[in-house]
């Protein structure tokens, strides 16, 4: 966790971010050297590093603190009976999050949860047939999101990053309510000076208004944070 701070982005990039136009970047052709000819040297990257002046780092929550994965992944392998249940899970919830802010909607994301568990069960599995799933499924996914565990170097890492003098901040595509619960369940809320939901903005992370109005709740500059 402390050596992903070097690869993070500063604010800066989200909230400039031209969502309406985004490409995707295609690789340059490659050209290979005719026989005989020796390779051109190839420079090695560089490595983006964080502004000098950032001392204020925003985390993310979902597979990045906590591991839902572990929590999540085999209770929605048995109620599917497939390999790949909570990636699955995990991507309708991101399409219905994408069309939602992109169309200018909002839906608490404790309310997308059980539409993304009936649209996996009117999908076909791996066997070629719909999956019907019991009405309590919805609970037990929630009592999984409730209990998820922090990853093992979490903790330690938001120790290292706290003692080099970082502002430490929790941001999540949730309630604050339920943020702070599974922040406290899994033993880290209190190492962080702020945890912000974008419920506040109604809209989800990554819409550039979600970075604006995280900024202006630290009172910070773009660069500043990342």
């Amino acid at each position: 966790i402390v050596h992903s701070i070097l690869f993070c982005r500063t604010f800066a990039e989200y909230v400039n971010m031209d969502t309406d136009s985004l490409e995707v970047e295609r690789p340059s052709q490659v050209v290979h050297p005719s026989e005989g000819e020796q390779p051109s040297e190839v420079e090695p990257m560089e490595e983006e590093q964080p502004s000098v002046s950032a001392k204020t780092c925003v985390f993310d929550l979902d597979d990045t603190c906590l591991d839902l994965l572990s929590q999540l992944g085999p209770v929605l392998r048995a109620l599917f009976n497939r390999p790949a249940a909570y990636q699955e899970y995990s991507l309708q919830l991101r399409d219905m999050m994408v069309v939602l802010t992109a169309t200018g909607s909002y839906r608490d994301v404790q309310l997308l949860g059980p539409v993304a568990l009936e649209q996996m069960s009117a999908n076909e599995g791996v066997d070629g047939f719909v999956k019907e799933i019991p009405e309590s499924s919805w609970e037990l996914v929630k009592l999984g999101l409730a209990t998820a565990r922090a990853h093992q170097d979490v903790a330690a890492g938001l120790d290292q990053l706290k003692a080099q003098g970082w502002r430490l901040v929790a941001y999540g595509n949730a309630t604050r309510a339920l943020l702070v619960s599974q922040l406290t369940n899994a033993g880290i809320a209190k190492k962080f000076d702020a945890i912000l939901s974008i419920d506040s903005v109604r809209a989800f992370k990554p819409a550039p208004v979600t970075y604006r109005f995280a900024l202006k709740q630290e009172g910070l500059k773009p660069e500043e944070a990342v």
